[in-house]
């Protein structure tokens, strides 16, 4: 995501990745102004007409698309250069190459300026092998697409040799993944082979997490084809699950310990006292407390965990022991026992 300060209320944005929306869905809120260039589709009675407008809106209710390839923000129309718009609600679509102004009438929170520098530094790779009868490749996304091999498969059914030369491709693309010890790898392609795939290297090879998925077709094409899905954006969840899981695990242990705070007040007394190390927050919760005058005391802590180098996590039920945080709302990890 590339972003520039206006002034301490305004930021223009541009979505550069799908990663970027993780961030901006928790940036983005209830009341909140975006300002940008939309279309508005006009109906006449045998025809349509698509016409680009500007507009400001302010933000009454924000979710992800039905794909999780955008955010759809929805609000009244507060400034256009349609003046018969203004008062009406409009849903702004938030998704990659997208360019809007997002402002904050009191300014914005620590919290959210660091969630968006972290999504400038915080970058994860993600590999990818892909795969079917023709063809195999091995790739990587960040910022782009990067192919690091591809070789052409085409074994005839019929070879009595058939297992025994594609496990001899499938061992040459355990060998060049061993070289990059990717922490999380997506395995695509059509009907069986990502499982097929699976299958041979999950004991041969030392990964974090290993996910198969469907697309329609195998080799570098597969690859392109399964970043613009909305499963591409379900593994980037994976990677930050895969760090939220040790920290719900660590929790487990600090309890015993006497290390944690448990709710919003008494998590709020300890940082106060520059007593807490890092926080969790129940992603429920967050979006609940959106919605009461306790929002802005849970922003009040977020700026005291700042001032005082605290880290601030938020979690879903995907994680482990959510319930356990969910049942709270906010955890935190003490620095020293009192």
């Amino acid at each position: 995501m590339k972003y520039i300060s206006v002034d301490k209320k305004t930021i223009k944005i541009n979505v550069k990745v799908k990663r970027d929306l993780l961030f901006l869905y928790k940036i983005i809120n209830k009341g909140d102004i975006i300002s940008g260039e939309d279309y508005r589709v006009l109906k006449y009675d045998n025809s349509k007409e698509k016409r680009k407008i500007k507009l400001k809106l302010q933000v009454e209710d924000i979710k992800f698309s039905e794909y999780k390839d955008s955010i759809r923000t929805s609000g009244k129309v507060i400034s256009s250069n349609e003046e018969d718009i203004i008062g009406h609600f409009h849903t702004f679509e938030i998704k990659i190459g997208s360019e809007f102004e997002l402002v904050k009438n009191n300014g914005f929170k620590k919290y959210e300026l660091e969630l968006l520098k972290k999504s400038e530094k915080d970058k994860e790779v993600i590999y990818i092998i892909s795969l079917d009868n023709n063809s195999i490749a091995l790739g990587y996304i960040d910022d782009d697409i990067k192919i690091i091999s591809e070789s052409d498969i085409n074994i005839p059914k019929d070879d009595p040799n058939f297992d025994s030369k594609l496990y001899k491709v499938y061992s040459k693309y355990i060998d060049i993944l061993t070289n990059y010890s990717p922490r999380i790898l997506c395995i695509v392609g059509p009907a069986f082979y990502p499982d097929n795939f699976y299958n041979y290297i999950k004991d041969k090879i030392k990964i974090d997490k290993i996910l198969a998925f469907k697309v329609s077709i195998g080799g570098s094409s597969g690859i392109y084809e399964f970043s613009k899905r909305y499963e591409y954006l379900e593994t980037l969840k994976e990677l930050e699950i895969l760090k939220l899981n040790k920290l719900t695990n660590d929790i487990l242990y600090y309890m015993t310990k006497e290390l944690i705070s448990y709710g919003l007040d008494e998590t709020y007394n300890y940082a106060l006292q520059n007593n807490i190390e890092y926080i969790l927050v129940s992603e429920d919760y967050f979006d609940k407390l959106k919605q009461t005058e306790n929002f802005n005391k849970l922003l009040s802590l977020f700026d005291v965990l700042n001032d005082i180098d605290a880290d601030i996590y938020f979690i879903n039920e995907s994680v482990v022991y959510y319930d356990l945080v969910n049942k709270f709302g906010i955890v935190g990890k003490l620095r020293y026992k009192i």
